[in-house]
């Protein structure tokens, strides 16, 4: 095996990006997202566009997204529960909210479904430097170097 040496910590994220990209990887590189409340909004276009039979023509309204952002977050507190939440009953992780238009009744939507993992329909993507506000006075901004 071929020993490479690199000279700090930036060329290491680099590389690793670079090679999740190679090939057959299907990790795509998403230099645009760089906060949390990007990677939100990536959220929310990949739910919408999961459910588009389900929406109709009226798409998530940032009031309903806080709803489902507010029931991720309480079922995703660990990994031990993420992992749990989204391999999903049946293969399928869902959120169910009321519509904000009461005429519309109540819609569960898809989040994730192992179906769509391994050659189906689901996107990798790879981001780097993603900022995250403190949470509380007691915590401290944080910065991640790659995140999946």
């Amino acid at each position: 095996m071929e020993k490479i040496s690199y000279q700090d910590e930036s060329e290491i994220e680099a590389r690793l990006i670079d090679v999740l990209g190679e090939g057959r990887n299907q990790w795509t590189y998403r230099p645009d997202l760089k906060s949390e409340e990007d990677l939100w909004n990536n959220l929310r276009q990949k739910i919408t566009y999961k459910n588009l039979s389900e929406l109709g023509e009226v798409l998530l309204t940032d009031k309903e997204f806080e709803l489902i952002k507010t029931q991720i977050l309480s079922r995703t507190q660990t990994p031990f529960d993420a992992g749990k939440w989204l391999r999903g009953e049946n293969g399928i992780a869902r959120v169910t909210i009321d519509r904000e238009d009461m005429t519309l009744g109540q819609v569960s939507l898809v989040v994730n479904s192992n179906q769509d993992i391994n050659g189906g329909t689901a996107s990798y993507e790879v981001v780097h430097q993603i900022a995250k506000n403190r949470s509380s006075i007691e915590n401290r901004d944080r910065r991640f170097d790659v995140t999946l």
